[in-house]
């Protein structure tokens, strides 16, 4: 059984910030690219798609270098990207729905 006397601590440094400039939105895509394209071979996920120009991004540092990013993406009339594969949320309240999606954290070398 583990024990958290057993566990070394560690001093947390990640912040995650809101991206606020298309420099740091195009680091996004890159990273998106580089995982999903490259690494998952899904090509044909489309970087960008239709819902980022209503989505929020949002990257995650740690120690003042970005080490991955996410999208969080509003309910509007487009939907939701998970309403493709099918998913039903006839018994969800829509106005407080929305989707975090397109993790990408990069690898440590």
């Amino acid at each position: 059984m583990l024990k958290l006397s057993n566990v070394k601590r560690l001093s947390m440094t990640i912040s995650i910030q809101p991206v606020s400039t298309s420099e740091q939105l195009n680091l996004c895509y890159q990273m998106q690219t580089a995982i999903f394209h490259h690494e998952l071979n899904l090509l044909g996920m489309q970087i960008p798609d239709n819902y980022d120009r209503l989505s929020l991004y949002v990257q995650i540092i740690d120690s003042k270098v970005v080490v991955g990013t996410y999208r969080i993406v509003p309910n509007t009339s487009l939907g939701l990207p998970i309403e493709e594969t099918g998913f039903n949320f006839n018994q969800i309240d829509q106005n407080k729905v929305c989707e975090m999606s397109r993790l990408v954290l990069v690898k440590e070398n």
